[in-house]
């Protein structure tokens, strides 16, 4: 047996910490096929979409889909932001089961244990997990929503639909997606925390943003329909959405989002600190 000396986990820094969870998350295949796939997703369907609608329009039938879509009238810098976006709520189950593996398997492996003999103080890990995760699904989500805007744009363009990267309402929607996903990212690896479990976390990840919501909509009370705009998947889509219409607005919204993260996040690292690795 290897004996650690008595300073072992001392004078780790956050920053230290911080390069461990990003050499770890760079030394995985996951991440790697995960956010790839996010991308394909994003950009693929974006341009599905936005070929639909050019069809759509050039057959007059563009006052019948911004109807389907809930907008006034199908303006083109609403539809491009929409098209570009639209596969965020697919791409965020892809993303909680990154984030949840991110924590999960570091204890089905046994890892964590070392983990937390070089940190002992252990809260820095869970921090560094997530702003690492954070950092990465961002810069994916964005360069993804981007990526889908420009490659569709021409294509809207076609069917009379111009749309400008410089309007702020399209700029919210494209930056708002990749916000969304680091929403999803950090609550799964909170859920994944606490549960511990790949099956367990991933299960209780898509029950809470996508089952739930689905369920309480169909319960005929008015005061549970009044609860479903502040659950943190409603909420925290309402960043990306192309109407306005709505309890929150769409910043509002990913406030609400933000105090369920920040909820989930407290009790992981109170179980973090309570129970053994």
């Amino acid at each position: 047996m290897t004996t650690l000396p008595a300073s072992a986990g001392r004078d780790v820094s956050f920053a230290g910490v911080l390069n461990s969870e990003w050499i770890k998350l760079r030394s995985l295949r996951s991440p790697f096929w995960s956010y790839s796939t996010v991308f394909l997703i994003v950009v693929a369907f974006a341009l599905l979409m936005s070929m639909a609608f050019s069809l759509a329009v050039s057959e007059g039938a563009g006052a019948e889909v911004a109807s389907e879509l809930g907008l006034p009238s199908l303006e083109a810098g609403a539809l491009g932001g929409l098209v570009s976006t639209m596969a965020t709520q697919l791409a965020q189950l892809i993303v909680a089961a990154l984030a949840v593996l991110m924590i999960s398997g570091e204890y089905s492996t046994g890892m964590m244990r070392s983990t937390l003999v070089a940190v002992p103080a252990r809260v820095p890990v869970l921090l560094a997990k997530g702003a690492v995760l954070a950092a990465a699904t961002f810069a994916v989500g964005a360069a993804a929503s981007f990526a889908a805007f420009f490659a569709t744009a021409p294509v809207l363009a076609g069917a009379g639909l111009d749309s400008s990267i410089t309007d702020p309402e399209v700029l919210r929607m494209l930056f708002g997606s990749a916000l969304y996903l680091v929403g999803v990212a950090l609550l799964s690896l909170a859920l994944g925390a606490m549960l511990r479990s790949a099956a367990g976390g991933i299960a209780a990840s898509v029950g809470v943003l996508m089952l739930l919501p689905a369920i309480l909509s169909m319960i005929p009370v008015e005061a549970i329909q009044g609860v479903l705009p502040f659950l943190p998947s409603a909420a925290g889509q309402r960043i990306f959405d192309a109407t306005q219409a709505g309890i929150l607005s769409p910043w509002q919204g990913l406030g609400v989002m933000a105090l369920w993260v920040i909820a989930a996040l407290i009790g992981a690292t109170i179980l973090l600190k309570k129970r053994d690795a």
